[in-house]
């Protein structure tokens, strides 16, 4: 079995394990006894708990990504679409969340490990929106724009919405935060920099 095989077979596990234990309570032996492998093994392949947790996400994010764009296709306008995906990537953090049984702590603390190698992800989704943007563009819904840019702006805001709803949270000592509130920011503010590129009618 090749390193490649052996690294998405890790992976699985650490996925698995992460559903049924939870990320605190997952061990790396816990994974690495599903694969038959000891930790210094493990080590081969990736250097802590986080780094793999990382990977399951990112694996979770291209499947979900996939079937967004899907989702939103059927949206009649363009800010339609980026609406409905900002909302449904918001959903997806959530189910991230749950699936794994991630405390808000344990959010705080990942997230900036998290973020940082997120970056490649974060590059196809502003593509992907800057792409429903041109759409807009040639279909004269918006002005002509720096669409990459407007793009990176609104999964910024998104990002910081939610991240402050986050450590509000943590800071009230509140049980959860309030997912609801975080998706009607996203909306609103995202749809004020839309208004901002639409054209007059």
């Amino acid at each position: 079995m090749s390193k490649e095989e052996k690294r998405v077979k890790v992976l699985k596990a650490a996925s698995d394990c992460f559903a049924k234990y939870g990320y605190e309570k997952t061990t790396l032996e816990d994974i690495g006894k599903v694969v038959g492998l000891n930790k210094a093994s493990l080590y081969y392949y990736y250097k802590n708990k986080e780094n793999i947790f990382c990977d399951v996400i990112f694996h979770e994010a291209d499947v979900y990504m996939d079937e967004l764009h899907n989702k939103v296709k059927t949206a009649k306008s363009a800010e339609e679409k980026i609406l409905s995906y900002l909302g449904e990537r918001m959903n997806f953090y959530k189910m991230v969340v749950n699936l794994h049984n991630l405390s808000l702590d344990t959010v705080r603390k990942v997230e900036p490990v998290f973020y940082h190698v997120y970056e490649k992800v974060l590059e196809k989704e502003a593509k992907y929106i800057a792409t429903v943007i041109d759409e807009g563009v040639a279909s004269k819904e918006f002005t002509s724009t720096d669409s990459y840019r407007v793009a990176r702006v609104l999964l910024t805001v998104a990002t910081a919405i939610r991240y402050k709803e986050i450590h509000m949270s943590l800071v009230n000592m509140a049980a959860e935060a309030d997912y609801n509130k975080v998706l009607e920011d996203i909306k609103f503010v995202a749809q004020m920099i839309l208004n901002g590129i639409k054209c007059d009618r």
